[in-house]
């Protein structure tokens, strides 16, 4: 006989569903996940407007009048594009892979931080379907295989919890277990010397790396990709100037 490791859900009652179905309709409200841990968290949609409109007022993002920016922007990759398979640095199976057809605009949103007090958002640009989109996946990839790997990187939470595991105490020794949270970390992360960081580790000398790009052209692309990037948030279009944003793809 085997037991099952799922547990048994509750069909939700009639007066659940109509709570449920209640709030949906309710326009006056936001109703999203938070940032940590399986929680829901609902928010007066002013109240949540206006915070996420608080992040959208720092140095890091400025207001465009228009979608037109982000129509040049698609354009100028796609030329770019265009640019490195007539110079046979690219074949058309890649080009093809890297264009863009068809692309809509970034979106921002932002999930409540539940465990801080005030429940500041965390800014997330969701890319998917952006003009940016593809490239910026492949120079993810291209980056990760290249970077060495740091002593203190953690994969998760799960891991964290197998390394402490792992520790062994001297007796009769007080410990102290402590934690360090950068506010504001994404969006004060400096785009081009970012860039740069990257672009050494990728091409140091007698370093191989699975892209057919020079260190001028791989350049180009990361800020094809990453700065200047457009996204809309409430019926407004912006573009992020320095800076990063946690990113959904």
């Amino acid at each position: 006989m085997r037991t099952s490791k799922h547990k048994k859900i509750n069909k939700p009652s009639d007066e659940e569903l109509a709570t449920l179905k209640s709030l949906k309709s309710n326009k006056n409200i936001v109703i999203c996940k938070a940032d940590k841990g399986n929680s829901i968290v609902i928010l007066d949609r002013e109240v949540y407007i206006k915070k996420a409109e608080d992040i959208l007022k720092g140095k890091q993002f400025e207001q465009l009048n228009n979608d037109k920016f982000y129509l040049e922007r698609e354009e100028e990759l796609n030329k770019y594009i265009f640019s490195l398979y007539n110079n046979n640095v690219i074949d058309s199976k890649l080009r093809h892979q890297l264009k863009s057809t068809c692309s809509s605009i970034s979106v921002f949103y932002g999930l409540p931080k539940a465990h801080k007090t005030g429940y500041p958002l965390q800014p997330i640009i969701s890319t998917r379907g952006s003009y940016q989109y593809q490239l910026s996946k492949y120079l993810a990839k291209a980056i990760r295989d290249a970077r060495p790997q740091a002593p203190s990187y953690i994969k998760d939470s799960f891991e964290f919890v197998k390394k402490i595991k792992e520790i062994v105490l001297e007796k009769n020794k007080t410990y102290i277990k402590c934690s360090f949270d950068v506010e504001s970390l994404y969006t004060n992360v400096p785009v081009n010397e970012a860039i740069e960081i990257k672009l050494d580790y990728m091409y140091k000398p007698r370093k191989l790396i699975d892209v057919p790009f020079n260190r001028d052209q791989t350049k180009t692309l990361l800020n094809l990709s990453v700065t200047n990037s457009p996204f809309r948030f409430h019926n407004k279009i912006y573009k992020q100037i320095d800076g990063v944003a946690m990113v959904i793809s």
